[in-house]
């Protein structure tokens, strides 16, 4: 169990480190040049490590659900992120990305049939309760994107990933029990999401797509942020899969956010408020009611 806070002690350091990677780079720039060379050497772990295995055989339905997969878990996930960061502060957009459980346990038992019980719906009603305080909240930087009600257009382009990632990790889920190898699945999946960023930058993001005299920065950035999440943290996620369910691993997520805005308020300035203490004890309360039920499962 020591490995899946591992695992999300390193995706809060990504909300950290990306705010200070937008301020030399266009967000969807950065995310499509990280996820290519991220996927190219991921690919290159798995010839490393399999090369005398015969490379696998993908039916036609396996490379559309790899597309999928690119495209909620890279592209989807990854550019509404970034580009949600210019206008939320590191710790609430966490806090948004954090209802992926919801998500997680609603595509798990539509495409996989994953068993519900009252506890566990009860758990996630509790969660998400505890979570809408934060969505409705102003604090961090200042929000200038067009308001729906409550929600601005920022928190809908988070709310959005936060769905896309979830999808895109139940879709991880049924490769991993077809014996696929995690880097060979990132490695695709992170090249084709990685291109799909980069014809949205081309598309839609001003130029330059790096400040002038920044080019050592964004590198370096780039860099870390490759290594930390899409080296280290998706593998590890993926290879964690074989031992717990999606669900399971989505709702532990609730001390990302915690990790989150302690680090934001070490780095970036950013506040801590009582309404962050209260959100956070009510979702590590949800969490508990579902453990309760997920620990009478068998895993895989």
């Amino acid at each position: 169990m020591f490995l899946v806070f591992f695992l999300y002690f390193l995706y809060a350091t990504i909300f950290v480190i990306g705010k200070f990677a937008i301020q030399v780079s266009q967000p969807i720039f950065l995310t499509g040049i990280r996820m290519i060379c991220a996927g190219i050497l991921s690919y290159g772990i798995h010839w490393v490590w399999y090369k005398d295995i015969e490379f696998p055989k993908l039916h036609r339905a396996d490379w559309g659900v790899i597309v999928l997969l690119a495209l909620f878990n890279v592209y989807i996930t990854n550019a509404g992120e970034f580009w949600s960061l210019q206008y939320l502060s590191a710790g609430k957009t966490s806090f948004i990305y954090n209802i992926s459980p919801f998500f997680v346990l609603l595509f798990s038992v539509f495409l996989f049939a994953e068993s519900v019980t009252v506890k566990k719906i009860i758990g996630m009603v509790i969660g998400f309760i505890s979570l809408m305080p934060m969505l409705m909240g102003q604090e961090g930087p200042a929000d200038t994107t067009a308001r729906f009600g409550f929600l601005s257009v920022a928190e809908l382009i988070m709310l959005c990933s936060s769905a896309a990632t979830a999808l895109g990790w139940v879709l991880m889920r049924h490769f991993i029990h077809k014996n696929f190898t995690p880097y060979f699945l990132n490695g695709i999946s992170l090249t084709l999401g990685g291109l799909m960023c980069l014809l949205h930058a081309y598309a839609f993001e001003p130029r330059p797509f790096v400040l002038a005299g920044s080019i050592q920065e964004f590198l370096w950035y780039m860099l870390i942020m490759m290594f930390i999440q899409n080296i280290v943290a998706y593998n590890l996620h993926a290879h964690l899969l074989h031992s717990y369910t999606a669900t399971l691993i989505a709702l532990i997520s609730f001390i990302m956010p915690l990790m989150t805005v302690v680090m934001g308020a070490m780095f970036l300035s950013e506040q801590i408020t009582a309404k962050f203490f209260i959100c956070s004890a009510g979702v590590a309360l949800g969490l508990f009611v579902f453990y309760q039920e997920e620990l009478k499962l068998k895993y895989l």
